[in-house]
Order: C-alpha cells, then sequence, then structure tokens
C-alpha cells in the first residue's frame, strides 16, 4: 500500500517542478506550490518536530493562519509520522469563549505532543491545557500533566538554531521500533 508520505517522495523525484497545491485566498491571485517547494518547506517543520522529540504517532495540533505555513506545517507532520489537526486560528469572527472551550475539548481528546502556532498564541494554548489539567476536570492525571505540549513557531531561517527539545520517556520495545520517520525527503 502507498502512503501519502511515499507518494509526495515519488513526486518530488520525478516531477519537482509540477504544481502540488493551488493555494487560493480571496482578493489574492491563486499560489501554486510545486512538489519541490512542499517537500522543502515541510521538511523544516518535521525537523523542528523531530529535534522537539515528537515521535511517529503523536498528535500534533497546528493552529495557524490559512496559508502556505498550515500547509508545511500538516505535511511536516505527516513526513515526522505525527499525527496533523489541524485547529482554524482565532479570528474576530470567531467567539472566543467557544473557541477555547473547542481547543481545551481538542486538548483533552487528542492529547497532543505538540502544538504549531504562533509566539503570540502560545498563552491561548497555556489557558487551555490548564483547563483540562484542573482539578474540577476529573482525578485522574491528565496525559498533559505528564507530557506538556511544546508550542513550535514556523521553522527559524536557515542556520537558525533548532527549537527547545521536550524530553520523552525512553521508547519501549526493540531498538528503532519507536522511531522510524524520515524527514529527509
Amino acid at each position: 500500500m502507498t502512503t501519502f508520505t511515499q507518494q509526495l517522495k515519488d513526486h518530488y523525484h520525478k516531477i519537482p517542478r509540477q504544481t502540488a497545491i493551488t493555494l487560493q485566498r480571496a482578493g489574492e491571485p491563486d499560489q501554486h506550490i510545486s512538489y519541490r517547494e512542499l517537500v522543502h518547506g515541510a521538511a523544516g517543520y518535521a525537523y523542528a518536530l523531530q529535534e522537539a522529540g515528537i515521535r511517529p504517532g503523536e498528535v500534533v495540533i497546528i493552529i495557524l493562519e490559512h496559508g502556505v505555513d498550515l500547509i508545511y506545517a500538516f505535511w511536516g507532520a505527516v513526513l515526522q509520522g505525527a499525527i496533523p489537526s489541524i485547529l482554524p486560528f482565532l479570528t474576530e469572527k470567531l467567539s472566543p469563549e467557544i473557541y477555547r472551550q473547542s481547543l481545551s475539548a481538542l486538548i483533552d481528546v487528542t492529547a497532543p505532543a505538540a502544538f504549531l502556532t504562533y509566539p503570540a498564541f502560545v498563552g491561548e494554548v497555556q489557558q487551555a491545557a490548564a483547563v483540562v489539567d484542573s482539578p474540577s476536570h476529573g482525578d485522574s492525571p491528565s496525559p498533559m500533566e505528564a507530557s506538556p505540549p511544546l508550542a513550535v513557531s514556523p521553522p527559524p531561517p536557515p542556520g537558525a538554531p533548532p527549537p527547545h527539545r521536550r524530553p520523552h520517556p525512553a521508547p519501549t520495545g526493540p531498538p528503532d521500533s519507536n522511531r522510524h520517520a524520515d524527514a529527509n525527503a
């Protein structure tokens, strides 16, 4: 069975200049993203997630504005082997209270290992996570208490230092059975 990651890498090697995604925004010209651009942009996010200790199979919540960074973050999580979950970015069209409730519910259900968002939005994420961790939420420990999510900003320019590494419990099982993501597309 062919996976999305295998298909993307295959297209990257065979038809790198062909349009993979067309990004459309109201009042702006269409932005065409080639397979080469998609893989290079996604690889930056995959690398940031890998450096932060995010392992294949872990959930990564993505809260970015509609645009190329959102696309690269989604595919970067896929390349890393993580499970991307996109939550719309908070805008003036959304009720902040309902948005926070939705974010808290998503955190409670998915127990994410990381968030991909803007530095200015980290406080909102932490506030929503605190609701999940509150004593009134329940007596059993939340997965958030053992493994708090990491907010990773869009990747820095080439040559910048990697993001802060998040401590991770030692893998279980045979060697290399837990780390098999290939972010070097």
